[in-house]
């Protein structure tokens, strides 16, 4: 299958020279009690090694479901695929080797149910083993790992055509020529067929996940019309803007869609200041022959053709796709290409294969993009319980223009539309506080995405609040660089394009179960800081304190070596506390914990020949860290901090007055609730 590879320890001058109010402990005792228990280093690092989690073991790009290779996604973090945590057939959830996970939502369904209702990843690659008896004789090619099935003849000809089946349409389309065709395979994913509309003009198909793709080349041009005859039992057509609807004649739902003519030229580079080289002014009409069977009439732009400036081959490219009509055409990014020319202000582009951001021409104007993204709503990571690290907006740009320019989001705020909206002032001027931006230019910059993470943790907030607007109305794609200067347009692939859709990738951690909670100042020693990070009773927490107390002297350790032996003993007090089933040690703040536990961080602090202490943090379930110091003083939240290994200067690491004192490598706990 082919694949695209792609303590910091602070010097303490000053001693401190009085008690203090430490926590867990007072200064430990210099004094070594004769039943102290010494554990051998070679004993205890034994014990330490048992501690650590296993290393985890980087899955291979061959490994990752194939829409993402096909992506051009390199793998450097994902360690195994959580398919329970996949709510849908768009979206698939990877757990990473820092212990956070990362969900890839994609526009169509990436993922189909077998005749064992087995959910599989869908596959592209094409086979000769045609298992369906109907289609075995005539029939070469079948993408077979997929619920919707493409079929290439042996021989292509009038009365034999390319069969598109899946469970709720079944549809054959083959030219209206007297040509006969033999098929032949160019790679994994692609047959063609020579000579069907004339000498030259090549058929290629290639199978996509909703569908097929289908590709007229063109190396002259002498013909620009070509006529398909269509049959699907049961249905009738209908347009819908420049797209056409095969619709199911009982139930009146779209079961497939031949989606808008693009015609492209082979121009590779800039385009030359006021030359096009696509057109999207071309045609698709039908006429009906009989019940369920039509002609189809594929026209290309006869100026775009003739231009001396068109660089041939030029392709023309339809594709047909099914829609499920059980569900109804749900998607999981929908977009809109808006253009302010006069001539087509008033045609809907949402079922373009491409939109173009920033100065056409004189015909287009101006383009924008909307888009939104429906599938967020359901999404565990929209919860307040998680915290979001990470979330790009991935897109393809297919201008072929060297030239910088800068594609912006902005939160849309106009009027609501769908994808079958057209221009109108209020969504033109819909544009609102900038997010982020992403600099495309060919060659080395087709691929880029924009930072919406801002935009998701404002989301996430507003679904807190069950407040979904802003999420629904989405957000708009303008060019900064130039809205007047054609050298700058990007050609940015839509939710309908063939390829290098948009996709969202989130990357984002569980909380945690445990509340937060505020503890008061008290005169009264109340609890100190492994009670409170633990959630324990004064006498557990107590406990731990005489343990470390009687211990050796940890004042006269590095403070690396004082870890090691906490560990040790954190160790027996947490398999008491919580037996050994009831905790585990994790690697990173932001790892994989399950839906019953909390997550408790450790430091520990040490003035060589005077002092040694240790301090103990929780995460509540609205993602801050909480800790409290020593028996008596009030509770306190660390704002901003998402990883406490990074927060040496912050109030938690400190001690009467001493800036990270707490000043060694960061231990994590995950702790599981009763």
């Amino acid at each position: 299958m082919k694949r695209n590879k792609q303590k910091l320890s602070m010097v303490l001058a000053l001693l401190i020279t009085s008690y203090s109010i430490f926590c867990p402990t007072q200064i430990v005792n210099a004094e070594t009690t004769a039943d102290s228990k010494v554990i051998s280093s070679e004993s205890s690092k034994l014990i330490e090694d048992k501690m650590k989690p296993d290393n985890t073991k980087i899955l291979a790009d061959d490994e990752l479901a194939e829409v993402l290779t096909e992506r051009g996604v390199i793998n450097q973090t994902h360690t195994e695929r959580l398919y329970d945590k996949e709510d849908d057939l768009n979206t698939l959830v990877y757990l990473d080797n820092d212990g956070s996970e990362t969900a890839y939502i994609f526009n169509e369904a990436v993922k189909y149910v077998d005749s064992n209702n087995n959910i599989k990843d869908k596959s592209n690659v094409i086979s000769d083993s045609i298992s369906n008896k109907k289609f075995a004789e005539k029939y070469a090619y079948v993408n077979d790992k997929n619920d919707i099935n493409s079929y290439f003849p042996k021989t292509l000809e009038k009365g034999t055509g390319i069969v598109l089946d899946s469970k709720n349409v079944s549809v054959e389309m083959y030219p209206n020529t007297n040509a006969v065709a033999n098929v032949k395979k160019q790679n994994e994913s692609l047959v063609v067929y020579d000579d069907v509309f004339g000498k030259d003009i090549q058929l290629q198909y290639e199978p996509i996940f909703e569908g097929y793709k289908e590709n007229i080349v063109l190396n002259d041009d002498k013909v620009n019309k070509f006529s398909f005859i269509i049959e699907a039992d049961g249905t009738y057509l209908e347009k819908n803007c420049e797209a056409i609807n095969i619709v199911n004649s009982e139930t009146k739902k779209t079961v497939a869609v031949i989606n808008p003519i693009y015609v492209y030229d082979s121009l590779q580079g800039d385009t030359p200041e006021g030359e096009t080289h696509y057109t999207f002014a071309n045609s698709m009409d039908f006429s009906k022959i009989s019940d369920g069977k039509y002609e189809i009439v594929v026209t290309v732009n006869q100026e775009f053709l003739s231009r001396p400036t068109t660089i041939y081959p030029v392709y023309v490219d339809p594709t047909i796709v099914t829609v499920d009509a059980d569900e109804g055409y749900r998607k999981g990014i929908e977009d809109l290409p808006l253009y302010n020319g006069s001539a087509v202000a008033k045609v809907s582009s949402g079922a373009n294969t491409a939109g173009v951001i920033g100065y056409v021409d004189s015909t287009y104007g101006v383009g924008r993009m909307l888009m939104k993204f429906p599938s967020l709503k359901s999404k565990v990571f929209m919860n307040s319980k998680h915290t979001i690290q990470m979330a790009r907006l991935n897109l393809t740009d297919v201008s072929g223009q060297s030239s910088s320019a800068y594609v912006t989001a902005y939160y849309y705020g106009g009027t609501p539309w769908t994808e079958e909206s057209v221009y109108s002032l209020s969504e033109w001027v819909g544009a609102g506080d900038r997010i982020a931006s992403a600099q495309f230019s060919y060659p080395d910059n087709t691929q880029k995405y924009i930072n919406l993470l801002s935009a998701f943790k404002r989301w996430q907030n507003d679904a807190a609040e069950k407040n979904y607007s802003s999420m629904q109305n989405g957000i708009m794609l303008k060019n900064t660089t130039s809205e007047t200067n054609t050298k700058y347009y990007k050609g940015i692939c839509t939710s309908e394009s063939t390829s290098n859709k948009p996709y969202i990738t989130v990357k984002y951690f569980y909380n945690g179960v445990k509340g937060a909670r505020k503890e008061p100042y008290t005169y009264e020693p109340n609890i100190n800081c492994i009670g409170y990070a633990f959630d324990v009773s004064y006498d557990d927490a107590n406990r731990f304190r005489k343990n470390i107390k009687d211990f050796e002297n940890y004042k006269n350790l590095s403070v690396s070596e004082a870890l090691r032996k906490t560990k040790i003993e954190m160790k027996k007090w947490l398999d008491e506390e919580f037996t050994s089933s009831g905790w585990r040690e994790v690697t990173n703040y932001n790892d994989n914990l399950k839906s019953n536990e909390w997550l408790v961080c450790m430091r520990v602090g040490v003035i060589k020949g005077s002092e040694y202490d240790y301090h103990f943090w929780y995460r509540a379930d609205d993602g801050k860290w909480y800790n409290k110091h020593g028996w008596y003083l009030a509770s306190e939240c660390i704002e901003g901090v998402v990883n406490p290994s990074k927060a040496d200067s912050s109030s938690g690491w400190s001690l009467d007055g001493y800036t990270n004192f707490y000043s060694s490598d960061t231990v994590y706990y995950a702790i599981k609730a009763n």
